[in-house]
Order: structure tokens, then sequence, then C-alpha cells
């Protein structure tokens, strides 16, 4: 099935550039207190100032393989790390087109991850 673009943008401009912010930082904000709260799991950039709100990169160590394996069983789908770092990172894309439900269960799923 084509992705319908014009939909898409139309939607958007329904939400207006001040939700999509606010929703963009409610979705960084839960993932990134998920990671800093979890046993297994962190944020791979520490200082809050320069933690991105749309890309957000979890450090792993070890389990990152192990992870990813789970929260694909759950429907959800993390970007690899980069370089040296590939091994030991998952990325989490925090687009407009993510929804907040979308976000809830994987803040949920890694919740549920110990």
């Amino acid at each position: 099935m084509p992705i319908d673009r014009a939909a898409i943008c139309e939607d958007f401009l329904r939400k207006g550039i001040n939700a999509i912010r606010k929703e963009t930082e409610y979705k960084a904000a839960i993932l990134y207190q998920a990671l800093e709260h979890h046993s297994i799991l962190s944020p791979f950039v520490k200082e809050k100032h320069s933690q991105s709100k749309t890309v957000i990169v979890a450090h792993c160590g070890d389990r990152t393989e192990k992870v990813n394996e789970y929260l694909k069983s759950h429907g959800l789908y993390a970007g690899d790390g980069y370089g040296v770092l590939k091994k030991m990172q998952l990325r989490f894309a925090n687009f407009p087109a993510h929804s907040k439900e979308q976000f809830e269960l994987l803040v949920d799923s890694i919740e549920k991850m110990k």
C-alpha cells in the first residue's frame, strides 16, 4: 500500500507545530526516564542539555542483541549503533510519525525487560 504523503502533511498541519513539538518532547522524556531507571540499559548521552529529542541512543553493553530480539518479539524495531559502538547501542527514532501510543508501548516493554 503506497504512503499518502499528502494526508500525512495535512495531519501535521492540522496538529500544528506547537503540538508536534510538545508530543516529541513528551515521547523523548518518557523514553529517557525509562532508560535512566533501567537496570540493563542507560542513555548513551548523559548530559540532559545534550540529549537529542529526535534520536535517542540507548547503551546496552553486551546485551544489545538480546535487547533487540526482545523488542522485535514485541513488534518494536530499533536502529543499530554506529562504528565501534554498533554492537553496544540501539537508536530509537522519535519523529512526528511515531505516535505517543507507540512510545508508551516501547517504554512499557523496556520497563518489563529486566
